[in-house]
């Protein structure tokens, strides 16, 4: 008895083995989130949408934003500019309509300075799409109440032009928790002064 338990077992542990492997054998699609978020053609890096940091104008923006299929509503304002999704976006950007899922734009007089995109991407799945980034950033915040303390991470990728920032809400039992906070884009990049280890503060 004893040893048919353990040949079931042992059958089972190979099952579970092989499932595994076979599932990681699977390519990860990117075939979509790579080219959403890769320079288009005739807009050189950093590029989101058409949008280029310091190179395009408010009235543009604004104009390029209001031009695409799946934004919804662009709120205008003299500094930023935000907009919805209309719910026909990729699900990778967000899995629904909302106004909680938007993106930013911020100006310094007049020119476009910097772009945030908030998404529904998991870092693990950015990151088996993209690799891993130049270089990485970890640092402790905490909400404005104190209540909610975070890990921040940015991870720079220079060729791209742009930056992946997480919060992970603390405590952080292990890095791998990190693969499962959603990421925002932010256009450019800014230069990363440090690495801090990810057991501080958190």
């Amino acid at each position: 008895m004893i040893r048919l338990s353990l040949r079931v077992s042992a059958g089972l542990t190979i099952l579970f083995a092989l499932l595994i492997a076979m599932l990681h054998a699977i390519p990860y699609d990117n075939s979509d989130l790579r080219p959403f978020f890769l320079p288009g053609q005739g807009c050189a890096a950093p590029c989101f949408m058409g949008i280029r940091p310091q190179t395009t104008t408010h009235a543009q923006a604004s104009a390029l934003l209001l031009a695409q299929s799946w934004v919804d509503t662009v709120t205008d304002t003299p500094g930023t500019l935000f907009w919805s999704w209309n719910g026909k976006q990729p699900a990778f950007v967000s899995s629904r309509a909302s106004d909680f899922e938007v993106g930013q734009i911020d100006f310094a007089n007049g020119i476009v300075a910097r772009i945030t995109l908030s998404t529904a991407t998991d870092w693990a799945d950015f990151f088996a799409v993209f690799g891993a980034p130049d270089r990485e950033f970890f640092t402790a915040g905490a909400s404005p109440s104190e209540f909610y303390p975070f890990l921040a991470h940015v991870g720079d990728y220079a060729a791209y032009g742009f930056e992946v920032v997480t919060n992970t809400p603390c405590p952080i039992k292990s890095r791998a928790d990190l693969w499962y906070s959603p990421v925002s884009i932010v256009l450019p990049g800014q230069p990363l002064n440090g690495l801090i280890p990810i057991s501080r503060g958190c």
